[in-house]
């Protein structure tokens, strides 16, 4: 098996410096999604296993504003174009970084990135510097849509967001007890993390219902998801079916309140 390469916060930093600076030049915002946004929210302190790129997503519409932030970062930040995939740049470090348009028939598995750009985002800290990113219940619904695009290929997408259904509580703990204390009662700690889920889901996406109905489409194809999700075992040894069914209900019900 290779050897995966280890980044340092520091080296993720320098990526995102590169994409901020090249948005200000083209006058647009640009906001990070995807697994290192989930590990950046969760896990601040860490280094990273390179697994995937990492995934910036250019906050604007326009095509010709998205190319420009594209070239800025090959001809000002010595980022290099990938031949077999246009989304696609190398740092010059040899990091991989997928820069996403808003909107792109080619991205059909990315729903709703307008509507996580305005309702589903925040600010996170990165090397001291502040960075728009997807929210952790935008990265569970764009994982959940993404599986539901290609379920043959996306498997960890269900593993991740098993990750974040059992970490949720802990991590929006003070959200939780703020504006989400109706809860408490008869549900456990991840039941009400999964229930806060959904209710944050369907806040994001408040200008598209039709989204919301698809997520719901998708949650309700229990059996598939049941049977990726309990390959989850290393996240939690007690992961079962009956535990999974009912954070997925939860999630459900969160929803449609």
């Amino acid at each position: 098996m290779p050897t995966l390469k280890r980044f340092s916060t520091d080296e993720v930093a320098a990526i995102c410096v590169a994409v901020k600076a090249a948005c200000d030049l083209a006058d647009t915002e640009a906001f990070l999604i995807g697994a290192q946004a989930r590990d950046l929210w969760m896990f601040p302190k860490k280094s990273f296993r390179l697994t995937k790129d990492i995934d910036w997503v250019v906050g604007t519409d326009s095509q010709d504003v998205y190319q420009q932030v594209r070239s800025i970062l090959i001809q000002k930040f010595a980022f290099t174009a990938n031949s077999a995939n246009h989304f696609k740049l190398t740092s010059p470090t040899g990091y991989e970084l997928d820069l996403l348009p808003m909107v792109s028939d080619e991205l059909s598995h990315f729903l709703a990135l307008q509507e996580i750009f305005e309702y589903g985002s925040d600010e996170l800290s990165i090397d001291g510097q502040s960075y728009r990113a997807a929210t952790l219940t935008s990265i569970v619904l764009l994982k959940l849509i993404a599986w539901n695009n290609k379920p043959e290929n996306r498997s960890k997408d269900l593993k991740d967001i098993v990750f974040i259904l059992i970490h949720f509580f802990e991590y929006y703990d003070d959200e939780i007890f703020e504006h989400h204390n109706d809860l408490f009662g008869d549900l456990d700690n991840n039941q009400i993390g999964a229930r806060v889920i959904g209710r944050e889901i369907r806040k994001t996406l408040q200008t598209k219902p039709e989204i919301v109905d698809e997520a719901i489409r998708i949650l309700g194809k229990k059996d598939k998801l049941v049977k990726v999700m309990l390959e989850s075992r290393d996240i939690d040894e007690d992961i079962s079916e009956e535990k999974i069914i009912k954070l997925l209900q939860e999630i459900e019900i969160g929803l449609q309140e």
